[in-house]
């Protein structure tokens, strides 16, 4: 199974090197630039990274971001503006979700569409000065999004976690909430 899914990416990854480049943020996928950005996650005619920074000092130097390789080569990548790796997991519907810049979103091979905003997760987090990360994304069957976001604690105590769920109806609840003193991240 392991196996597949590296040729399959293997196979994406050489279709980027060759393909045609596009006028904007598409184009040929550099060598270098796959090596920053894992494994990925297999949507519907794309597969979603979550990218680091990385080949600095070179022609090559690229800051972290999403990147979504489609099938046909060209790609897009969305700017991160937070250091952490992107959460990805794939929904039934073919597409992905990731957490992405403090949100939730749904990635397709032609848009990101937001879920649940920064703002709206930092409402979970009452008299918190808001988040430190989001983690365990998961997607079930019914493509409910549960999961758990790191924040700070009010009065420099640490951080705490909640454990969240949008349901596939859109609606956001919080499942769980730990005490503070965690650590951060």
């Amino acid at each position: 199974m392991a196996g597949s899914r590296t040729l399959a990416l293997c196979v994406l990854l050489l279709a980027a090197v060759a393909g045609p480049a596009d006028a904007g943020t598409a184009g040929r996928l550099p060598a270098p630039l796959a090596a920053d950005c894992g494994s990925g996650v297999t949507g519907a005619g794309f597969t979603a990274f979550g990218c680091l920074s990385g080949a600095g000092g070179t022609k090559y130097a690229h800051p972290a971001e999403l990147l979504v390789l489609r099938a046909n080569g060209t790609y897009t990548g969305y700017h991160d503006s937070i250091s952490e790796p992107n959460r990805m997991a794939r929904s039934t519907t073919g597409e992905v979700v990731a957490a992405h810049n403090d949100s939730i979103v749904r990635v397709t091979a032609s848009a990101l569409t937001t879920l649940v905003s920064q703002r709206q997760l930092d409402q979970l987090f009452p008299g918190s000065p808001g988040q430190a990360a989001i983690n365990a994304l998961t997607v079930t069957g019914s493509d409910a999004v549960f999961f758990r976001a790191n924040y700070y604690a009010p009065h420099a105590h640490g951080c705490g976690n909640i454990r969240a769920e949008l349901t596939a109806g859109g609606r956001l609840k919080v499942l769980w909430r730990s005490g503070t003193g965690l650590i951060c991240g």
